[in-house]
């Protein structure tokens, strides 16, 4: 009953939830060599095995540099106002400053619209106690059925190892950006 109760309110009726017997998911990770890392995630659909959602990345480091490129597939759903497939492409791009301070960019592309849908540039500081990082990210996605507008953000977040974490996001930059900002072409 709980479940049936949550589907109805939080999830799309093609979630894998709104049955009984859930969707099949598989998936590995590799470490061919020291240095990098290839993860793959599935999802199949329980009555017939469609590709619901694929999600493959490797990663690379050598030395200070570190490199991310991933593929990621979801299946259209209607409820959520998917009305075709996606494929989208991420990559980013990392730089090891010093021991405890570290730059990141990265992109997500859309392989079907043939546009940008996110951008993100980061700052982070590790050390043996905790984490700090600033976020700034760039949303280019429109999704009237779900409310969904490009917008601007800047996320603080700080960890404290062993022990939890805490963040802050704020939306004010949509004040100052989100007006102007360019429609993505659909």
């Amino acid at each position: 009953v709980y479940v049936a109760a949550l589907n109805a309110t939080n999830f799309s009726q093609r979630s894998g939830l709104e049955n009984t017997r859930s969707d099949y998911v598989a998936g590995v990770y590799i470490t061919p060599i020291r240095n990098l890392a290839i993860v793959s995630q599935s999802r199949f659909d329980a009555s017939n095995w469609n590709l619901r959602r694929q999600d493959t990345a490797a990663t690379v480091t050598a030395g200070p540099v570190f490199a991310q490129v991933g593929y990621a597939f979801r299946g259209a759903d209607p409820v959520l106002g998917i009305t075709k497939n996606q494929q989208d492409i991420i990559s980013s791009l990392g730089l090891r400053l010093t021991d405890h301070w570290s730059i990141l960019g990265s992109v997500r592309y859309d392989l079907s619209g043939h546009n940008v849908l996110q951008d993100i540039a980061q700052l982070k500081y590790a050390d043996e106690c905790f984490i700090l990082t600033a976020t700034y990210t760039e949303t280019f996605i429109t999704n009237a059925a779900l409310g969904i507008q490009p917008d601007r953000a800047v996320m603080l977040r700080f960890d404290l190892k062993y022990l939890g974490d805490f963040s802050v996001k704020t939306d004010v930059l949509n004040n100052v950006f989100g007006v102007n900002q360019p429609q993505v072409p659909q």
